[in-house]
């Protein structure tokens, strides 16, 4: 794992945890943002575009509920054990993505995998780094299910 991953699950595991919510997003979203400006090559306005959605609509905290869950509500086994899913899925695994699912791990977690792809860049945001390559690989999963 990349030290930004680490540094992702370490944010994870600190944010629910404090004590001043809207301050903990707007710190959490600034070191996000600051990591993203040099990795993806966003601009300071689609920062700035990504952290006001959140903002003008109250969503912050909800968005953060994954992070808290996994941390607090974990089944046993822990997050990343397969658990046989069965509906229909694609898998983009994104180099520096903060777990880059193998293959192999996908096939046994989701029964009905029908599609799977593995890319040189992208991280843990890679809807909004890497929207081109984001944007295929869902029109190539749902491509063989449209009538």
């Amino acid at each position: 794992m990349t030290i930004k991953g680490k540094a992702y699950i370490a944010g994870a595991y600190e944010h629910p945890t404090r004590h001043a919510p809207d301050k903990t997003v707007a710190q959490l979203h600034a070191e996000v943002a600051l990591g993203a400006l040099k990795d993806a090559g966003l601009s300071r306005d689609d920062v700035l575009d990504n952290i006001t959605l959140y903002w003008l609509t109250n969503t912050a905290i909800s968005s953060a509920r994954l992070y808290w869950d996994t941390r607090h509500n974990l089944p046993a086994g822990g997050f990343f054990d397969a658990r046989g899913v069965k509906l229909p899925v694609g898998v983009s695994a994104f180099a520096e993505e903060i777990y880059q699912a193998p293959k192999s791990w996908a096939e046994g977690a989701y029964v009905k995998l029908i599609y799977y792809s593995n890319h040189p860049k992208g991280t843990h945001f890679a809807a909004w780094e890497q929207p081109t390559l984001f944007v295929s690989d869902v029109r190539a999963t749902f491509k063989s299910l449209r009538s």
